[in-house]
């Protein structure tokens, strides 16, 4: 789904059977985990990447959380320093400048810390 194509489906104007949970215009992915032998607070996992999952890391968020790490609290509209969101969105960017050459570094780097 990572491919990096240069002339995706969704954006031709034809018409398409499906859109790439990965594509390039992706704000966020999530996956949700329910596992009902465990607590509710627990149990139910958000698997939360910002920006593309092509170059975003999951980062699991569990339905009882009641405080946030600072940098997923930090920042709003306008880039700024400490936000997880606009750092990611910065690595999005750099990648998308060449997509064939950075993308295999960065996938490397997240698969370590997932």
């Amino acid at each position: 789904m990572c491919t990096g194509s240069s002339n995706p489906p969704y954006v031709t104007r034809k018409i398409i059977e499906f859109r790439p949970p990965a594509s390039p215009v992706a704000e966020v992915g999530i996956v949700a985990e329910l596992r009902s032998w465990l607590p509710p607070e627990i149990g139910g996992v958000l698997w939360v990447s910002m920006m593309t999952p092509c170059t975003g890391m999951y980062v699991p968020w569990y339905i009882g959380t009641r405080r946030f790490p600072k940098p997923y609290q930090t920042g709003t509209n306008v880039p700024g320093p400490g936000s997880a969101y606009w750092s990611i969105n910065r690595l999005a960017a750099f990648a998308d400048e060449s997509y064939k050459d950075r993308i295999g570094s960065i996938a490397g780097r997240w698969a370590t810390a997932e």
